[in-house]
């Protein structure tokens, strides 16, 4: 039963893994002109941006792919919400906190924030979201 529940949980972080990995393609570009070209250099605003398109876009693949979530999506959404908008405030402070404490790129520390950001986003989704789906 262990084996098999492991089994499960290393499926649901791979496929977690590749939709946030489209998600940051997404989230990174959002972000990028946003912060370029749209806002000029305001950090927390572009976040909160880049951060809200791709919660749509991770709900949708991780309610159908990662999570086989059969559910009404009107069940899960706003707890995924929930999580969600806090990991983006969580995101956007760190990252605005960083920018200012670190001189590094803006880009490699959205990078590095982001990353931190998916592990706790991974854990909280399975937990507190798709905890009680049909799982494949």
């Amino acid at each position: 039963m262990k084996e098999k529940r492991n089994k499960l949980i290393a499926r649901q972080l791979f496929r977690f893994v590749l939709v946030g990995i489209s998600n940051t393609i997404i989230s990174f570009l959002t972000f990028y002109v946003a912060y370029h070209f749209v806002l000029v250099a305001e950090t927390f605003l572009s976040q909160c941006i880049s951060y809200a398109t791709g919660i749509v876009w991770s709900f949708c693949l991780n309610r159908s792919y990662t999570f086989a979530d059969s559910r009404p999506a009107k069940n899960t959404f706003i707890s995924f919400l929930l999580v969600q908008l806090s990991l983006m405030l969580f995101s956007s402070f760190l990252l605005e906190k960083t920018a200012l404490l670190l001189t590094w790129n803006i880009n490699l520390l959205w990078c590095i924030v982001m990353a931190i950001i998916t592990a706790i986003n991974f854990i909280l989704t399975r937990l507190l979201v798709f905890n009680n789906t049909n799982q494949r």
